[in-house]
């Protein structure tokens, strides 16, 4: 009986005996290092993903605003200021005392003058214990007097 051999003058039954598991295995780890791979690059792909998603968000938030901006600044240089605020009669007018306005979207905008605001820095302790008074906030207590006797 005579036996074909292969390269490496080795029989057909013998070399099958000596790779019978080997390709398995490696079949098997080649297929889990691409599954970890894939694995590896969607969760990259999904980071970046949500990245760009933020990214949309913040950039729209900021068109808003800057809208909102110009449309203000576009309001204080065109509508005369008089006494309702922005606007010379009191439906059309947009108050300057911290209402709330919104503006397109969703942004919430709050104008104030100077008009009756009470510098902290320049008012005596009289005037601000009344203020405090009418806001209804306690008295605070009196400042402790310190007597210097000289030598």
């Amino acid at each position: 009986m005579t036996h074909r051999l292969f390269p490496g003058n080795v029989p057909e039954s013998r070399r099958n005996i000596a790779q019978r598991g080997f390709v398995l295995a490696a079949t098997l780890w080649m297929m889990a290092i691409l599954a970890v791979a894939a694995a590896y690059f969607a969760q990259r792909i999904s980071q970046a993903r949500e990245q760009a998603e933020q990214a949309q968000v913040h950039t729209r938030a900021l068109v808003e605003m800057h809208d909102t901006q110009a449309d203000i600044l576009f309001r204080i240089a065109t509508t005369p200021i008089s006494l309702y605020g922005l606007g010379a009669t009191p439906a059309g007018a947009i108050a300057l005392d911290d209402r709330a306005y919104t503006s397109s979207g969703t942004t919430l905008v709050r104008l104030q003058d100077n008009r009756g605001l009470l510098n902290l820095n320049l008012v005596d302790d009289a005037h601000l214990d009344r203020l405090l008074n009418i806001l209804g906030a306690p008295a605070p207590p009196p400042a402790p007097r310190i007597e210097y006797v000289g030598a």
